[in-house]
């Protein structure tokens, strides 16, 4: 499903056979599932960037996460979806995620990544891999849409 030869060990793009059949109106549909349970799933971004979490609960991202859930069998998995309208979208600035290993799997459009100091573009159907404790942001280029799968430490 997921190469997890580079698990813990560098970040960068990773190969996978993950199925991309993601459309707007699914993941619009998903996000709105989401924000009913409750708002706090729900972050709004200027622009037109925002983030939807918990959406764990969809059966494929399940799958995904289940697949990833013995590598750290005593964290916590869960999802996101991270989207942006246009190129002026806002996102979270450069940042660190203590204790997670991300995985960012590019469904809708492009977005360049900032990695440490190193700049990726993801395309459609790519996925990135992010260490614990390395330095991200995402740069949209444009409209898009990536979902976070993570394996996280409890606290």
């Amino acid at each position: 499903m997921i190469d997890l030869s580079t698990f813990n060990k560098q970040s960068g793009k990773i190969s996978h056979n993950l199925t991309n059949s993601w459309s707007q109106e699914i993941i619009t549909d998903l996000c709105n599932q989401q924000i009913a349970k409750d708002i706090r799933y729900y972050r709004s971004f200027d622009n037109g960037g925002y983030t939807v979490g918990g959406v764990e609960c969809h059966p494929y991202i399940l799958e995904i996460l289940n697949f990833l859930q013995p590598l750290k069998p005593n964290f916590f998995a869960r999802a996101g979806i991270y989207a942006s309208e246009n190129d002026k979208s806002k996102t979270f600035p450069l940042h660190t995620d203590p204790g997670q290993h991300i995985w960012i799997w590019q469904i809708i459009g492009k977005t360049e990544w900032q990695v440490g100091n190193d700049y990726v573009i993801l395309n459609n159907n790519e996925l990135l891999y992010i260490l614990p404790e390395t330095p991200h942001r995402a740069i949209p280029i444009g409209p898009r849409v990536s979902i976070s799968l993570s394996l996280e430490e409890f606290y």
